[in-house]
């Protein structure tokens, strides 16, 4: 009986020993994976559709409101949501005092606009940071749109 033992426990030793090591073995029917050599990664960088806001005389309020944007993303990015919360608040009310176009075929991109901001709000009250960067990501788009239009 006691042999008996000691022989299984051996065997289980040994069993357990090889499949350890079995990925280390090389059989002679398996091929071993190719070598790499020369990696290399390629980064490709693509642009937005509209080129970026840049502050312009012309639009005071529009350059503004993209300072309040980038706020509110880097704000949300460190977590500061107190701060995210206020910079949405002046964009708001940016927005409302600028009065900015009101011509007929800019109307629909201000009502974009005032949905997105609607919506970067609601994702900053819900603390969701990816939502938020994507929204304000929409949100430079839409103005870049407002004043290349």
């Amino acid at each position: 009986m006691r042999r008996k033992i000691i022989v299984f426990l051996g065997l289980m030793g040994i069993l357990i020993v090889v499949l350890t090591f079995s990925d280390r073995l090389s059989l002679p029917g398996q091929e071993s994976p190719p070598k790499r050599t020369n990696d290399t990664v390629s980064l490709t960088e693509y642009l937005p559709k509209h080129p970026p806001l840049t502050p312009s005389p012309n639009h005071p309020p529009l350059a503004q409101m993209q300072d309040l944007v980038d706020q509110v993303s880097e704000d949300a990015a460190r977590g500061h949501w107190h701060d995210a919360a206020q910079s949405v608040e002046r964009l708001e009310e940016t927005w409302e005092r600028g009065g900015v176009f009101k011509q007929e075929r800019k109307l629909s991109i201000e009502k974009e606009i005032s949905d997105a901001i609607r919506q970067l709000r609601r994702h900053v009250w819900t603390l969701n940071e990816k939502e938020t960067l994507q929204t304000a990501q929409h949100l430079t788009e839409l103005i870049s749109r407002l004043l290349a239009d």
